[in-house]
């Protein structure tokens, strides 16, 4: 990758962050999440206990099994399906975070692999501490700390996101430019058809790009932001079914169930209802 493209990707990298908490479980009954696709990625900092991770195949079948032990920091990478369970209680801090690159995509979106780093959380219990007064410091240390993390994932762990990361990097302008549009308008619905006009190309020159470059369709593509935005607002807000709806610009609070229902298998409100955990404050 030459110097210009790593500026590129550098400039073009956005952080999200959605969730900055911690858990205590004392029953295995407490925590137990099913067929949960995640639309982020889980940075969980195990203090105390175990728990288990099972990655889920196409078709439902556990694919593969991680436990997850104290002293450790582990990134479960978003955009797959697992269960959550523990056989016993346990402690952790955790962030929810989203790093986009410039397909729109999260960069570890996908990775079919659990991964970890050895981790002492004092220094982190003891940073949140301190500046339990001043949020803003607090914010900078998660965020630095998020980045410095992804660094030594990717460094250390997954040729995956190598692959990914050079891929990227060559699309083409326009296809760059388009993915751009269609994120920053996704909610308002703006017609693909627009979008391509805009950037000087057909409809059907547009949909032969994404599926070279991109594996999908523009619509697909459009579908799954809107799921993700669904999810992020579902699990990382307290807004209502219908205030989302809205939000997302769907026709009415029915219309938004039904494409929800259809991406996830449940329900908004099964999934947010699913996926709340007690969270010791």
């Amino acid at each position: 990758m030459d110097h210009w493209n790593s500026i590129n990707l550098m400039n073009n990298i956005e952080l999200h962050t959605c969730a900055l908490s911690n858990v205590e479980i004392s029953s295995p009954d407490q925590w137990r999440m099913l067929n949960y696709k995640i639309p982020f990625n889980k940075l969980y900092f195990v203090e105390e206990g175990t728990l288990k991770i099972e990655l889920l195949d196409h078709s439902g079948e556990i694919e593969k099994v991680w436990l997850l032990e104290a002293g450790n920091v582990y990134l479960i990478p978003g955009g797959n399906t697992y269960n959550f369970r523990t056989d016993n209680s346990f402690k952790k801090l955790y962030m929810h975070f989203n790093m986009i690159m410039d397909d729109g995509y999260d960069m570890f979106h996908g990775v079919r692999q659990v991964l970890t780093l050895p981790f002492n959380s004092s220094e982190f219990r003891a940073r949140q501490q301190k500046t339990e007064s001043d949020p803003l410091i607090l914010a900078l240390y998660a965020k630095s700390l998020i980045y410095q993390l992804a660094m030594q994932f990717v460094e250390h762990s997954s040729k995956e996101i190598y692959e990914r990361l050079t891929t990227v990097s060559h699309y083409p302008s326009e296809l760059k430019n388009v993915i751009r549009m269609i994120r920053t308008s996704v909610n308002e619905r703006v017609p693909i058809g627009d979008i391509a006009r805009k950037n000087g190309l057909s409809a059907s020159a547009l949909t032969q790009l994404f599926k070279e470059y991109v594996g999908i369709t523009p619509k697909k593509y459009v579908d799954e932001l809107i799921y993700a935005n669904a999810c992020n607002l579902l699990l990382g807000t307290n807004a209502s079914v219908k205030e989302i709806a809205a939000d997302l610009h769907f026709a009415n609070p029915y219309a938004f169930s039904k494409f929800f229902k259809t991406h996830s298998g449940l329900s908004p409100q099964m999934y947010r209802q699913s996926h709340q955990i007690p969270i010791k404050r």
